[in-house]
């Protein structure tokens, strides 16, 4: 296994924080707007706003990934989950996902970041395949919010 690897992507979505949040905020709604997800379903009763809640994932090419929130600040706009099972070559991915206002123009300042170790070999390939999974989903919604669609 490789050392701690991590990732990183940003972006400014045109709409204010309020509208961003009220959609990425739910833990559960992921799959409206990543499209590298099929859907997204709350898992073993915990409500999506609190830590502990567990989310299960669907790839559009079937695979099954299952994420637990593991901290939250609706205050902030911010929460960070572990990804607790993959069929992905890595262990230990941890990432946060936090909202800011760009108080200049009322739109949204959107960072993405995680870390993980991937096996051995597999570092480059599990690095482009996040940072294309993020960026996706930051166009999506850039794409979602200038349409003026929430």
């Amino acid at each position: 296994m490789v050392s701690s690897t991590k990732v990183y992507e940003s972006a400014v979505i045109p709409a204010p924080i309020e509208a961003v949040w009220a959609l990425v905020g739910h833990f559960e709604r992921l799959a409206e707007w990543l499209p590298a997800i099929r859907t997204c379903e709350l898992k073993g009763g915990v409500r999506a706003e609190t830590v502990g809640a567990m989310r299960e994932l669907t790839t559009p090419d079937g695979a099954r990934l299952t994420e637990l929130q593991i901290s939250r600040s609706d205050a902030e706009r911010t929460y960070s989950y572990a990804m607790t099972e993959t069929p992905l070559p890595f262990h230990n991915y941890r990432s946060t996902i936090r909202l800011k206002p760009v108080t200049a123009t009322g739109e949204t300042f959107f960072e993405w970041f995680s870390s993980f170790e991937p096996e051995a070999g597999k570092q480059a390939e599990m690095v482009a395949l996040i940072t294309s999974v993020y960026q996706s989903g930051l166009g999506e919604l850039a794409r979602r919010f200038k349409r003026g669609k929430r």
